[in-house]
Protein backbone atom coordinates (compact mmCIF):
# COMPACT_ATOMS: atom_id res chain seq x y z
CA UNK A 1 0.00 0.00 0.00
CA UNK A 2 1.34 3.35 -1.00
CA UNK A 3 0.11 6.78 0.08
CA UNK A 4 0.93 9.89 -1.91
CA UNK A 5 -0.07 13.50 -2.11
CA UNK A 6 -1.97 14.52 -5.21
CA UNK A 7 0.99 16.52 -6.54
CA UNK A 8 3.33 13.49 -6.18
CA UNK A 9 0.74 11.25 -7.84
CA UNK A 10 0.53 13.67 -10.79
CA UNK A 11 4.29 13.58 -11.23
CA UNK A 12 4.46 9.77 -11.00
CA UNK A 13 1.25 8.88 -12.83
CA UNK A 14 2.85 6.72 -15.54
CA UNK A 15 4.87 4.78 -12.98
CA UNK A 16 1.84 4.38 -10.70
CA UNK A 17 -0.22 3.12 -13.65
CA UNK A 18 2.41 0.44 -14.31
CA UNK A 19 2.47 -0.56 -10.62
CA UNK A 20 -1.27 -0.97 -10.16
CA UNK A 21 -1.79 -2.80 -13.47
CA UNK A 22 1.20 -5.13 -12.96
CA UNK A 23 -0.05 -6.72 -9.73
CA UNK A 24 -3.65 -7.59 -8.88
CA UNK A 25 -4.75 -5.90 -5.70
CA UNK A 26 -2.08 -3.22 -5.83
CA UNK A 27 -3.49 0.17 -4.92
CA UNK A 28 -2.26 3.69 -4.30
CA UNK A 29 -4.01 6.06 -1.91
CA UNK A 30 -3.96 9.68 -3.00
CA UNK A 31 -4.74 12.43 -0.55
CA UNK A 32 -4.82 16.19 -0.25
CA UNK A 33 -3.86 18.24 2.75
CA UNK A 34 -7.07 20.27 2.65
CA UNK A 35 -9.43 17.26 2.44
CA UNK A 36 -9.86 14.39 4.90
CA UNK A 37 -10.88 11.88 2.19
CA UNK A 38 -8.56 9.96 -0.10
CA UNK A 39 -8.88 8.64 -3.63
CA UNK A 40 -7.59 5.21 -4.62
CA UNK A 41 -5.83 4.29 -7.83
CA UNK A 42 -6.22 0.62 -8.78
CA UNK A 43 -6.54 -1.44 -11.94
CA UNK A 44 -9.88 -1.74 -13.69
CA UNK A 45 -9.48 -5.54 -13.71
CA UNK A 46 -9.11 -5.60 -9.94
CA UNK A 47 -12.13 -3.32 -9.53
CA UNK A 48 -14.23 -5.65 -11.73
CA UNK A 49 -13.06 -8.62 -9.67
CA UNK A 50 -14.10 -6.90 -6.44
CA UNK A 51 -17.50 -5.98 -7.90
CA UNK A 52 -18.08 -9.58 -9.06
CA UNK A 53 -17.19 -10.95 -5.62
CA UNK A 54 -19.53 -8.46 -4.01
CA UNK A 55 -22.39 -9.57 -6.28
CA UNK A 56 -21.67 -13.22 -5.52
CA UNK A 57 -21.84 -12.54 -1.79
CA UNK A 58 -25.11 -10.65 -2.20
CA UNK A 59 -26.62 -13.58 -4.08
CA UNK A 60 -25.62 -16.06 -1.35
CA UNK A 61 -27.38 -14.18 1.42
CA UNK A 62 -31.00 -15.19 1.47
CA UNK A 63 -33.55 -13.05 3.27
CA UNK A 64 -35.09 -14.63 6.36
CA UNK A 65 -38.39 -16.29 5.66
CA UNK A 66 -40.43 -17.94 8.32
CA UNK A 67 -41.94 -21.15 7.09
CA UNK A 68 -44.79 -23.19 8.44
CA UNK A 69 -47.76 -22.35 10.54
CA UNK A 70 -48.67 -22.60 14.18
CA UNK A 71 -52.01 -23.49 15.61
CA UNK A 72 -52.83 -22.20 19.10
CA UNK A 73 -55.38 -24.15 21.06
CA UNK A 74 -57.25 -22.16 23.63
CA UNK A 75 -57.28 -18.44 24.22
CA UNK A 76 -54.25 -16.56 22.93
CA UNK A 77 -54.13 -14.51 26.14
CA UNK A 78 -53.94 -17.66 28.26
CA UNK A 79 -51.16 -19.07 26.11
CA UNK A 80 -49.17 -15.83 26.36
CA UNK A 81 -49.62 -15.75 30.13
CA UNK A 82 -48.34 -19.31 30.37
CA UNK A 83 -45.34 -18.61 28.11
CA UNK A 84 -44.44 -15.50 30.12
CA UNK A 85 -44.74 -17.40 33.41
CA UNK A 86 -42.41 -20.09 32.06
CA UNK A 87 -39.92 -17.43 30.97
CA UNK A 88 -39.98 -15.76 34.42
CA UNK A 89 -39.48 -19.14 36.12
CA UNK A 90 -36.50 -19.84 33.86
CA UNK A 91 -35.02 -16.42 34.68
CA UNK A 92 -35.39 -17.14 38.41
CA UNK A 93 -33.67 -20.54 38.03
CA UNK A 94 -30.78 -18.93 36.15
CA UNK A 95 -30.44 -16.14 38.72
CA UNK A 96 -30.44 -18.66 41.58
CA UNK A 97 -27.83 -20.76 39.81
CA UNK A 98 -25.68 -17.70 39.23
CA UNK A 99 -26.03 -16.58 42.85
CA UNK A 100 -25.07 -20.01 44.16
CA UNK A 101 -22.02 -20.24 41.85
CA UNK A 102 -20.90 -16.76 43.00
CA UNK A 103 -21.31 -17.79 46.65
CA UNK A 104 -19.20 -20.91 46.02
CA UNK A 105 -16.54 -18.80 44.33
CA UNK A 106 -16.36 -16.45 47.33
CA UNK A 107 -15.88 -19.29 49.83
Amino acid sequence: MKELSISMARRQLCQLHREVTAKAGERVYIGRRDQPHQAVLLSADYLRELEEKSLQLERRVQPFRMQGTIRIRGEAGEVLTEVRADARAEERRRAEGLASSEAKARS
